[in-house]
């Protein structure tokens, strides 16, 4: 199961702005994982990926943009000390298992919506 099909618009200028980057509109490369910071989480997003039967792109995604890839974190923590995580679990609503919480909302979704394609 892959993400592919799905286009994307690429960074914010917000986004971008985080990072002092300036690749506003531009797609992700094909090569996503072995940019910078991500190439330190690879393996594990591959393993948890192929663990859970799920794309690592999504994970890769989520990582990315909730902690840009571990950048906005102080000793695992964000959000003002709430959030725990490259996929940033806020404590105050979960236990921090993020690949879990996903994959719940996820089979929510498809019970909710059967007839949706899985990129949908």
């Amino acid at each position: 199961m892959y993400i592919t099909p799905v286009d994307t618009t690429g960074a914010s200028q917000a986004t971008a702005n985080q990072d002092r980057l300036n690749i506003i509109g531009e797609k992700p490369p094909k090569n996503w994982l072995r940019m910078g910071r991500m190439e330190n989480y690879k393996s594990m997003i591959t393993n948890v990926g192929r663990e859970k039967q799920m794309d690592p792109a999504v994970f890769a995604a989520i990582i990315s943009r909730q902690s840009r890839a571990g950048a906005t974190l102080e000793d695992g923590w964000g959000d003002h000390g709430y959030a725990f995580g490259l996929m940033q679990v806020d404590r105050r609503y979960h236990s921090p298992v993020a690949t879990e919480i996903l994959i719940s909302f996820i089979k929510e979704i498809k019970a909710k919506f059967p007839m949706w394609s899985q990129e949908q």
